[in-house]
């Protein structure tokens, strides 16, 4: 995600976008993603650590299902008061069974943001915790994954943030977000290798 791309999505000044944000090709679970929120009226960029750790879980939780996450405790107080922005400009899935990567796109290539929730960390001098909404396979995932992230449209962003009620109507619906695909090499399955080779076409 470049620093031009983040100041569509954003709003924020490109200077402070400088400070913020660097490109990555390959993050996995558990590494530290940088999200946009609203904190005191003002859209703030935060570190978060990607997973959610309840203390009846022995591993963390890195996705939240959009049909159930609002009868769930995990997430609903996350909902409720803390959603994120986690911009991209693309996502991998893996097919099976031959596990061959794909990563998608917009048509156009433009950023989108994926929808997020967030809760307090687990010490004070660890990073907070985030979980990527999921949402059923668009018809372009599909052939690849039975799940996807979910993608909010630019026009929801601003709602996701400041409205829980309308977020809840948002998460209600498939996500909307047109989409492509093409299967990338073999690179990108090793976490380490975060360059832009796991952006190539496979072949």
């Amino acid at each position: 995600m470049t620093k031009k791309e983040m100041r569509i999505i954003s709003r924020l000044p490109p200077e402070q976008l400088q400070l913020w944000f660097k490109a990555r090709f390959n993050i996995a679970p558990t590494q530290e993603v940088p999200a946009v929120v609203l904190e005191a009226g003002e859209l703030r960029q935060r570190d978060f650590q990607w997973g959610l750790r309840p203390v009846w879980s022995k591993y963390p939780i890195i996705n939240a299902q959009a049909e159930s996450l609002l009868q769930k405790p995990t997430f609903r107080a996350p909902f409720q008061q803390r959603r994120c922005l986690v911009p991209a400009d693309g996502f991998y899935e893996w097919r099976k069974p031959d596990k061959t990567p794909f990563r998608f796109t917009t048509p156009d290539n433009e950023p989108f943001c994926f929808a997020g929730i967030w809760d307090a960390p687990p010490s004070p001098e660890a990073k907070p915790l985030f979980v990527i909404i999921t949402t059923a396979a668009s018809p372009a995932v599909k052939p690849v994954h039975t799940r996807m992230p979910f993608i909010l449209a630019p026009a929801q962003y601003d709602d996701w943030l400041t409205d829980p009620a309308i977020a809840a109507q948002i998460i209600a619906v498939a996500s909307q977000v047109e989409l492509r695909s093409y299967a990338v090499t073999p690179h990108v399955n090793r976490f380490a290798n975060d360059d832009p080779r796991c952006l190539e076409p496979a072949g």
